[in-house]
């Protein structure tokens, strides 16, 4: 194992034990306003890194967290946002992946077993200091790790999931292959949803994670898949929106217009009474 792999085990290892994290609350999202400032966390992340250029749209809001399926994870310091990661699990809508990846998928959905997404990841940089700085700094990775700790066993555990993918740009590859993702296919490419930036798909076999956490000699990292989260109540209580939220919501973000057929077929299969005329 190389020593970047090696640090990284140490970290997963000592997380269900790490003190630092004690200092945060992770868990779903539970208000309009801690979804709010989850994906307003995600729209500043995304500035930063170029993913997006409109600096007047306030969060980072996709038609797929309109889906009530859909589960918004969040650190909170006190009762600020400092990161957040979203899961999206596969409907009729599909995964934002398809986009670019929807062949690579088939091969997964014909054998009929419940997929997902892990996407809008986001660790506050105001807070942790910047990617660039502190990529390696432990504290930080502990947060990459945990959030995927917790993604894994709600897909996992609560949802039947077998496959969990990612779309991320390659510069991340070596984080994701050591959390035992691996590719779906060779080809990078260009994602429209991030600025055009380099975007690589890769897939974790949930259910055989023991095994290659095993395989690949990630003893900590397996150790901590292993334990399950004592507090289950982190998933309790889960926000979803109602009407007045989409209300809110669909006037706050334009780039929703930008998808308006897939908002809008949403909207008829979950909210069908927003298209009911009163008959006279």
């Amino acid at each position: 194992m190389n020593t970047v792999f090696e640090k990284l085990d140490r970290i997963a290892g000592e997380i269900n034990t790490n003190s630092y994290l004690s200092l945060f609350t992770f868990r779903v999202v539970r208000t309009r306003r801690e979804f709010e400032n989850s994906l307003a966390l995600v729209q500043r992340e995304y500035l930063r890194k170029n993913y997006c250029t409109n600096r007047n749209e306030g969060l980072r809001l996709t038609p797929f967290h309109l889906l009530p399926e859909t589960i918004v994870f969040s650190a909170f310091y006190k009762k600020q946002v400092v990161a957040t990661l979203s899961v999206i699990f596969d409907s009729p809508f599909g995964l934002p992946m398809d986009k670019l990846f929807r062949a690579e998928l088939i091969p997964y959905r014909n054998q009929g077993n419940l997929i997902c997404e892990a996407s809008t990841f986001a660790v506050d940089s105001d807070f942790f200091g910047s990617e660039n700085q502190g990529f390696f700094d432990p504290k930080r990775l502990s947060f990459v790790i945990y959030f995927y700790k917790i993604a894994v066993i709600y897909s996992k555990l609560m949802k039947g999931v077998e496959h969990m993918f990612v779309t991320i740009n390659p510069r991340h590859n070596l984080m994701y292959i050591f959390l035992t993702f691996t590719d779906i296919c060779n080809e990078i490419k260009s994602y429209e949803f991030v600025n055009d930036a380099p975007a690589k798909a890769k897939v974790m076999n949930l259910k055989r994670i023991d095994k290659t956490c095993q395989s690949m000699g990630l003893l900590g990292l397996q150790s901590m898949f292993r334990e399950n989260l004592a507090a289950y109540d982190m998933f309790s209580d889960k926000y979803v929106l109602d009407y007045l939220d989409l209300e809110y919501f669909l006037e706050k973000c334009e780039s929703l217009s930008d998808s308006y057929d897939t908002v809008s077929e949403i909207l008829e299969v979950y909210f069908p009474e927003l298209f009911l005329v009163e008959s006279i």
